[in-house]
């Protein structure tokens, strides 16, 4: 059954080309006069309706532009509560309808999303993935080593501090299992009582068998303080 603004149509303009529908310019169906008539595609004919179903109110209130959800039908926050140039719903509503639209998939949609994962993590896509990666690495060795280099160089203090704490922590767990462990001072105050001798035996023991580095460890902090090379006193001479 043709109805009666296509049948007009067509008897002034000839057969409507598939995939295309008649509008009404003003709106109202029953007005089938053949100048309130227009032919347009499907996709712009659903596209012009959408945004007029969708168009939100809109008011301002403390100098604050309020629009009206179509879904909820409150009035909120333009800026915060909808998507920029959206027409749509708040962003609230959009998540609720997009989570309830996932609840209710078609076991033929879960079927295709199950059947997409098992195609992405397939042993044959998983070595191409790998190498692809290890390409990537070797065409771009020097680049990602100098990114760490400079990396290395500008936050060197931050990784310092970030291996301090974690082998304080290490040490913590260690020798007081089921205390939580914390970087504070009263924890550090703690643990430096419990093990003062043990830190400077092992400390003694260390600069004993280094001499070379105890040398230059003494002349970076003398650099450092401005004073004079003190030589470290003989161990011999203590004994």
């Amino acid at each position: 059954m043709t109805l009666a603004h296509r049948a007009i149509w067509e008897a002034a303009n000839g057969p409507i080309s598939k995939g295309w529908v008649i509008h009404h310019k003003n709106k109202n169906r029953q007005d089938n006069r053949l100048e309130n008539l227009r032919a347009m595609s499907r996709t712009a004919h659903n596209k012009l309706h959408s945004l007029e179903r969708n168009l939100r109110p809109r008011k301002i209130i403390n100098g604050v532009q309020l629009s009206r959800c179509p879904h909820c039908r409150e009035f909120k926050n333009t800026a915060e509560e909808f998507h920029r140039g959206d027409q749509g719903a708040c962003k609230p509503c959009k998540s609720k309808v997009a989570k309830e639209r996932y609840r209710k998939r078609s076991p033929e949609c879960i079927a295709r999303e199950l059947d997409r994962q098992r195609r992405a993590y397939h042993p044959k896509h998983r070595e191409a993935k790998r190498a692809a990666s290890r390409k990537y690495r070797q065409e771009h060795l020097e680049t990602e080593r100098a990114r760490g280099r400079k990396y290395g160089g500008e936050h060197r203090d931050e990784q310092r501090l970030r291996s301090r704490k974690h082998k304080a922590k290490r040490r913590w767990e260690r020798d007081n299992p089921g205390v939580p462990f914390s970087t504070s001072r009263e924890y550090q105050r703690i643990y430096y009582e419990q093990n003062r001798e043990k830190m400077i035996a092992y400390a003694t023991e260390y600069n004993r068998n280094n001499p070379e580095k105890y040398r230059a460890y003494q002349d970076t902090y003398r650099a450092r303080q401005r004073k004079p090379y003190a030589p470290p006193v003989q161990l011999s001479l203590l004994k």
